[in-house]
């Protein structure tokens, strides 16, 4: 009977820990995505503060900041905060997840009710501020315009990147024709 609750207990544990890492991953990739639009959404402020300028300077031959400018130029900027402080949330789910990652493979044991418990208010606290970035990046439209892929990459252990000339996207290091513009890659 023993071995039988051992194995229930282990199994119970395993299904509630893939559940718990697949929601954060869950967490991480939406946030990564919502970060990605906004940075689009930068970009086309930008654009919209250059044809401001310009509009003003081709009627004036002058440019001023004018209550226009100076609005988009504000929400640039409250942008801009909203952008660093979800890429703040993300690098701290990911530390956590690294570290909760890290811990978990570290013990081989099953876990007491209490340390279960700890557990899951660590998992509980690490998603409420993903939450609250999620919130704030909901209230500007998010631009799904450009569809490249981004990938997040760990810098420390990438040896070399791989692109082709032509298009500038990312090959493997063996590749003859890109997949991506159908061009020989070192021609």
């Amino acid at each position: 009977m023993s071995f039988l609750s051992d194995l229930k207990n282990k199994l119970e544990k395993g299904i509630e820990s893939t559940s718990n890492k697949s929601k954060k991953v869950l967490d991480m990739s939406w946030l990564t995505l919502s970060i990605r639009g906004k940075k689009e959404t930068e970009e086309q402020m930008y654009t919209r503060l250059g044809k401001e300028v310009y509009m003003l300077w081709e009627r004036e031959k002058k440019v001023e900041l004018t209550s226009q400018t100076k609005e988009t130029l504000e929400k640039i900027d409250d942008l801009r905060n909203t952008i660093a402080e979800m890429e703040e949330t993300l690098a701290d789910l990911k530390r956590r997840a690294a570290a909760h990652f890290k811990s978990s493979d570290s013990s081989d044991q099953t876990p007491s009710r209490s340390h279960q418990s700890k557990g899951q208010e660590e998992q509980r606290a690490s998603v409420e501020p993903a939450s609250k970035a999620f919130n704030k990046s909901r209230e500007l439209p998010i631009s799904t315009e450009k569809k490249e892929r981004e990938e997040d990459l760990d810098w420390g252990e990438l040896q070399a990147i791989f692109v082709c000339p032509h298009c500038g996207n990312r090959v493997e290091e063996d590749t003859e024709v890109c997949p991506h513009c159908k061009k020989h890659v070192y021609d």
